[in-house]
Formats: C-alpha cells, sequence, structure tokens
C-alpha cells in the first residue's frame, strides 16, 4: 500500500472502527488481512493464467498445481527450486 494521503484517509475510513485516527491492534491486524487475501487472489490469477497459457497443462493436474506454486512463490518454473 502507497503512503499517499488519499490512501491513508481511504485506509483510516475502513478500518477505524472506533474513530480513534489511530488504528488498534485488532484494526490493524484486519488490514493487513485484507491487504493479503488481495495480494494472493492476484498471485492465484496470474498462476492461473501461467497454466491455462501453457499447452498440455490442466489448473488441476499435479504439473500445473507445481506450476502455480512456482509462481506464488517467485520461481519461474518448478524447476527452479
Amino acid at each position: 500500500m502507497e503512503g499517499t494521503r488519499e490512501n491513508v484517509r481511504a485506509a483510516m475510513k475502513r478500518y477505524d472502527d472506533d474513530r480513534s485516527r489511530t488504528l488498534d491492534l485488532g484494526e490493524f491486524t484486519q488490514m493487513v488481512r485484507d491487504l493479503l487475501e488481495q495480494q494472493m487472489a492476484i498471485e492465484d490469477a496470474a498462476a492461473d493464467a501461467a497454466v491455462a497459457a501453457t499447452p498440455g497443462l490442466s489448473p488441476t493436474s499435479a504439473a500445473g498445481s507445481a506450476v502455480k506454486y512456482a509462481r506464488a512463490v517467485g520461481r519461474d518454473s518448478p524447476g527452479a527450486y
């Protein structure tokens, strides 16, 4: 998350439930969970696209799963370990 004034204001509006102008641990934790879920969804979509673009791979096959995992952990291919 980029720390622009607009982003900070939007985050505070969304997560500062008690309007204390600070994020307590619970509010901060929820914000981090939401950001991680968004990032994981982006990475899953990219991995699904990589598998779909690879001839002969199915997203549910063992090879397709290996490619998706490799993409998720930042590797170019399963053999890059």
